[in-house]
């Protein structure tokens, strides 16, 4: 509880302190703060409009594997960006509802903060940063790609009098390279691309390489620090029957499981760009056709009836304490988020 309360104070700290001081010096955040990653600055275009600039800092490095309880470290790192967006919850979940399952849940009234507000536009960039010198795809260097792209989409929408949109690419699978990179979660296949890690945990439950998640069908049933993956555009609708999926497209999404509720069978999940933000997702472990499964949940705590997740990618490290279970890191009061900058 009491880390819990630090990791908050560090987190207001350092909104407030990017607010205020965009020159501020690096050392102001700590080490596992995206923030720390890059700088958001302002420009002008020739109409005079104002532009952001996101300038990634030279060295980007991980951090050692850690003494420590990896899936602790994981839920830690997810909560604190959850909290920095003002915990938002996904547009599927239902608040009333989830705070009756898990009334410690931190909740304010303030409206959370979106990837377009300048001081996420730079949490974002710290995403993207954590992929500094790794390949996706044909990109040999996926985080200064996609900080390129975005630094002129922004400069052109500028002339052309239109908002900012915002990071050009979805940053989902950035989100979940980041948590592991910052954790420590050493074979873990880092990418733009969540498909690119989950065809390395296929892989690894074949036995043909490391990687530090095994992937599964969705009759296992997930626990702290797993991750919760779910087709899009009709991407593996079968499942994990065919190995391989050679197509040149793979929309998909996957969430990291931060709480599980036993009695009731509701989990919850963090994940990056839900809704423009990192938000709180819930799930459901339910009894269908003799076995257990996690399911989607969709708005009203029901199950939804476009079922879509098609993977549980179970993480490769000693099971927590049972404590976790209602994580008692996500039980502390925040505080309020900082004042909204435009």
């Amino acid at each position: 509880m009491i880390f819990l309360r630090r990791i908050a104070a560090l987190c207001a700290a350092a909104l407030l302190a990017a607010c205020a001081h965009a020159d501020a010096p690096r050392h102001t955040y700590p080490r596992f703060s995206p923030l720390a990653r890059g700088e958001i600055s302002f420009r002008r275009a020739a109409n005079g409009a104002q532009y952001p600039t996101y300038r990634a800092h030279r060295a980007q490095t991980c951090a050692p594997a850690p003494q420590g309880d990896l899936r602790q470290r994981l839920v830690d790192l997810a909560v604190q960006e959850w909290a920095r967006f003002g915990y938002p919850l996904s547009q599927r979940a239902s608040a009333s509802e989830l705070r009756h399952v898990f009334p410690e849940l931190p909740h304010t009234n303030a409206r959370p903060y979106t990837e377009r507000d300048p001081v996420m536009l730079q949490a974002v960039g710290g995403y993207w940063a954590a992929l500094s010198g790794v390949r996706s795809g044909r990109v040999a260097n996926t985080g200064r790609y996609e900080i390129r792209n975005a630094n002129a989409l922004w400069r052109r929408h500028a002339r052309e009098h239109r908002a900012n949109p915002g990071w050009s690419t979805p940053w989902s699978a950035a989100f979940i390279s980041w948590l592991m990179c910052e954790a420590g979660a050493e074979n873990f296949r880092r990418s733009w691309a969540h498909r690119d890690y989950v065809d390395a945990a296929i892989a690894a439950s074949d036995e043909r390489a490391a990687h530090r998640y095994l992937a599964h069908e969705t009759d296992r049933l997930p626990t702290i620090g797993d991750l919760l993956c779910s087709g899009r555009a009709d991407y593996r609708p079968n499942g994990l029957a065919a190995r391989r999926d050679n197509r040149d497209e793979a929309q998909m999404h996957c969430d990291l499981v931060v709480a599980i509720d036993g009695p009731t069978g509701l989990a919850l999940a963090i994940g990056g760009n839900v809704d423009n933000a990192v938000s709180l997702v819930p799930y459901r472990l339910t009894f269908i056709g003799g076995a257990w499964r996690v399911r989607s949940v969709c708005h009203g705590e029901k199950l939804c009836s476009d079922e879509r997740l098609f993977a549980v990618l179970a993480l490769d490290a000693p099971a927590s304490d049972a404590a976790l279970m209602r994580a008692p890191h996500l039980t502390a009061r925040p505080e309020q988020p900082p004042p909204r900058f435009r």
